[in-house]
């Protein structure tokens, strides 16, 4: 049997993506739908990249008046069955969170209070000490030790050697007492910090005998993440949150459409319906808070609470169809029912992000 010989150089005898065999006439491989082609152009590369941004993402581009200024829209026509025209919710989602928290990361790391000597769990006193010890040494390259002004650098860095000495050993004389031991689990806390700082620990042994609590593995797992902690400046501690606080939203949102089928159970919506609408009305909040990040004027945080209540109100009132006063009236109670599940996922969420910091 002969094999089909390509009529042109840039033309293969099989599919480079599903190996198809190519007859000669067939330009586009029938069961794929990838061009019969070897290479392509620059010109060619640059116009698949236009007509695919134009095509596929002009779902993006469909979505954008609807989602901003048609509360309930896209949930409805997705629920209908309308899903082709417009773009997934749990991809815009991606889309918008991802610049959300990208820009409150950016935001956050410009803010003095997270630079410069600060640590993490207030451990101020090691701060300042630190802080003083670098401007007294910038001080001697360019004054005599003798000078008025080092002495009173020198005297104020001894002041403060001084209090951590006394935080020290009163550290320790509460654990020679059995306060900590009393205590059970050991707490992540200051004065831990400074003790691991100070007494330059590195194990978590030692530290569990210093402070005289009982060598378990909870134990050793709170010890091993106080010494990590002692040298973690605020920014980063902070920075570190806010990555986690990404994935624990996400987390939280079948939460909301669960809350939303206990609401509504008489309704006829399945829960699916509940998490396409848990999407969009978080990723309406996301986009609204990164903006007014980005304005970064205190009217625009104000402007945006405001937004969005008027936009989660009609929301709930176009997807759902019931009257006026008893969707606020649900609305109310769901949104003080989702906030305490929030907050605590929340909480459970970071607890679980320092353990593993």
């Amino acid at each position: 049997m002969s094999t089909v010989k390509p009529k042109s150089k840039k033309k293969t005898e099989n599919c480079l993506n599903c190996h198809y065999p190519f007859q000669a006439e067939e330009n586009y491989c029938p069961k794929c739908g990838q061009k019969n082609q070897a290479t392509p152009t620059l010109l060619e590369v640059i116009g698949e990249f236009f007509s695919n941004l134009f095509s596929y993402d002009s779902k993006i581009y469909r979505s954008i008046i609807p989602f901003l200024f048609r509360p309930g829209f896209l949930v409805n026509t997705y629920i209908q069955g309308k899903r082709k025209c417009y773009v997934h919710p749990i991809r815009l989602y991606i889309i918008v969170s991802i610049l959300y928290f990208i820009t409150l990361a950016t935001t956050l790391s410009r803010q003095e209070q997270l630079e410069g000597y600060g640590y993490f769990m207030g451990n101020n006193l090691v701060a300042e000490k630190e802080q003083k010890a670098d401007s007294l040494a910038l001080l001697l390259r360019t004054h005599d030790i003798r000078d008025s002004i080092v002495l009173r650098y020198v005297k104020s860095l001894k002041a403060t050697e001084e209090k951590i000495e006394e935080k020290v050993k009163n550290i320790k004389q509460k654990a020679q007492a059995g306060e900590y031991k009393n205590k059970g689990l050991i707490n992540i806390n200051s004065d831990h910090l400074i003790l691991v700082r100070e007494e330059q620990v590195q194990e978590p042994e030692k530290l569990l005998k210093i402070l005289q609590i009982p060598n378990t593995f909870f134990n050793r797992l709170f010890a091993q993440q106080n010494i990590r902690l002692a040298d973690a400046r605020l920014g980063e501690v902070i920075l570190y949150f806010v990555n986690k606080l990404s994935l624990i939203m996400f987390l939280m949102i079948p939460s909301l459409a669960f809350i939303f089928k206990l609401f509504y159970i008489r309704r006829n919506y399945y829960y699916i319906d509940h998490l396409i609408h848990s999407f969009h009305l978080h990723t309406y909040l996301f986009l609204l808070f990164g903006l007014a990040l980005l304005i970064a004027e205190e009217w625009a945080i104000y402007a945006s609470i405001t937004i969005f209540l008027v936009y989660i109100y009609l929301s709930f009132y176009f997807v759902y169809k019931q009257g006026w006063f008893k969707t606020l009236l649900k609305l109310s109670v769901v949104g003080f029912t989702y906030s305490i599940v929030l907050l605590i996922g929340i909480v459970i969420g970071l607890a679980v992000s320092l353990l593993i910091y």
